[in-house]
């Protein structure tokens, strides 16, 4: 008989839990998917003065151009978005204790992997990521 409550008490916070819950909702700005070049991946942190630096807790990997110009754009790539700025008419502004962290991707774009922060399109819009979802809806 214990093991049956103890099931149904789970079995409810389940239920509760996935009435309440929410999860993070795929995100990506596919009109970045033009700029994607083949040059090698790199992982680097802009802020809003486009100095580079080093993600929070991580090293920067940085790729050259055979010209010497920055190869930021080469598909699987990693930018971490700190502070605010402008990338193609796209206004970001990444969390200074969470910074919005986006994959280069050829098909997909600019992908969003984690963080906080705002995006306003040149349409207007504005998203506010994590972008949040209520689980129900998706069950």
């Amino acid at each position: 008989m214990k093991y049956k409550s103890i099931a149904f008490i789970f079995f409810s916070l389940l239920l509760i839990l996935g009435f309440f819950g929410y999860t993070q909702e795929p995100f990506s700005i596919l009109e970045f998917a033009q700029y994607v070049t083949d040059d090698d991946p790199c992982n680097i942190a802009l802020y809003p003065d486009y100095s580079i630096k080093a993600p929070p807790g991580e090293t920067a990997v940085l790729v050259f151009k055979a010209n010497g110009d920055l190869a930021i754009w080469g598909h699987d790539s990693k930018h971490t978005l700190i502070g605010k700025f402008e990338i193609w008419d796209f206004v970001f502004i990444g969390d200074e204790e969470s910074p919005l962290r986006f994959r280069v991707d050829k098909e997909a774009g600019y992908v969003y992997i984690k963080g906080k922060g705002t995006i306003a399109f040149p349409d207007g819009g504005v998203e506010e990521l994590p972008k949040k979802t209520d689980q129900k809806e998706i069950i």
